[in-house]
C-alpha cells in the first residue's frame, strides 16, 4: 500500500510538504518511496500561490498515483491569533485537498492528535517515528503518511 502525506507550512508565502510512503505486502516494512516540496512563488498574490499549488499537487498525485492521501492539517492553537499566517495556511490546505480528492477517492484531513491517534499513539509518538524516515521539516507530512498506513477510515 502507498500513501501520501501532506503538510502545508506558511512562513510569509505557502510550501506544501509531500512524503509517500510504501508498506511491503510481504513483511509490512516500510519504505521512503519519494519526498518533495511545493514552494509556492513569491510576490504573486494569494490567489495565484493557491492555484500554483493545487496544480503542482494535482500533476505530482496523477504520476505517483498513491492507494491514499492523509493531509495534516494545522492543530488548532493555543491561543487565538489574528495573524494571517493560520488564515492562509487552511485556505491552502483546502486548495491542495479539494484539488487531491479530484484524484484520489480516499483523500483524507487530520491533525496531529488524530494523527496520533490512526497511528496507535499520540502525536508526539508518531512525529517520533516519523522522524526515522525524515528531516525534521518533513515529520508533519511523513507522519500522515504513517497514520494512514496504519489506519484508514472505512
Amino acid at each position: 500500500m502507498r500513501v501520501l502525506g501532506l503538510a502545508v507550512d506558511y512562513n510569509k508565502r505557502p510550501t506544501l510538504r509531500a512524503v509517500l510512503l510504501d508498506r511491503s505486502e510481504a513483511d509490512q516494512s516500510i519504505h521512503l518511496e519519494t519526498k518533495f516540496e511545493v514552494p509556492a512563488s513569491d510576490g504573486d498574490d494569494l490567489a495565484t500561490q493557491l492555484n500554483e499549488l493545487a496544480t503542482a499537487i494535482s500533476a505530482r498525485v496523477s504520476s505517483l498515483k498513491p492507494d491514499a492521501v492523509i493531509l495534516r492539517r494545522a492543530d488548532r492553537p493555543a491561543r487565538p491569533s489574528n495573524q494571517d499566517g493560520p488564515r492562509f495556511r487552511l485556505m491552502a490546505e483546502g486548495a491542495v485537498v479539494s484539488a487531491v480528492r479530484a484524484i484520489v477517492q480516499d483523500t483524507f484531513v487530520r491533525n496531529g492528535k488524530e494523527c496520533g491517534q490512526a497511528f496507535g499513539a499520540d502525536k508526539a509518538g508518531v512525529d517520533a517515528a516519523a522522524a526515522k524516515h525524515v528531516t525534521a521539516a518533513m515529520v508533519p507530512a511523513c507522519a500522515a503518511a504513517l497514520s494512514g498506513l496504519a489506519k484508514l477510515p472505512q
